[in-house]
């Protein structure tokens, strides 16, 4: 749609839509999407690796969940009830905490992905 209106315009900036689903590249090119569960699998494992990479790269330092946090902000809107999952996720202080937050949104919350509502109200204008 983007592209029959803007036919001039031939680079999209995805910005603060990747952060809320990763998979969208993939749906603007059309390639085959696997389902919510692959995806919400494939995402734990993402959140999980980033986590523990950056625990090492910061000498465990508890920084590490204020930039998860503000990843969260973002990718908590992948989920239903994206408030409740921010919540769960933005109240932890320790690593434990954190670990214990993230298995409970990924056992609780299903995956809505691209039907993500963040950005429901943007309009684009010419």
């Amino acid at each position: 749609k983007f592209i029959v209106e803007f036919a001039g315009i031939d680079i999209i900036m995805l910005g603060r839509g990747l952060l809320v689903d990763p998979f969208l590249p993939g749906i603007i090119k059309g390639y085959d999407k696997p389902d919510n569960e692959s995806k919400k699998l494939s995402i734990k494992n993402f959140v999980d690796d980033l986590y523990y990479e950056y625990r090492k790269k910061t000498n465990n330092s508890l920084s590490v969940l204020n930039v998860l946090k503000e990843l969260w902000w973002y990718l908590a809107h992948s989920f239903e009830n994206p408030h409740k999952v921010f919540k769960v996720i933005k109240k932890t202080k320790s690593f434990e905490e954190y670990e214990d937050a993230i298995k409970e949104v990924f056992d609780t919350f299903d995956w809505v992905g691209e039907k993500a509502d963040l950005f429901r109200h943007a309009r684009i204008s010419k």
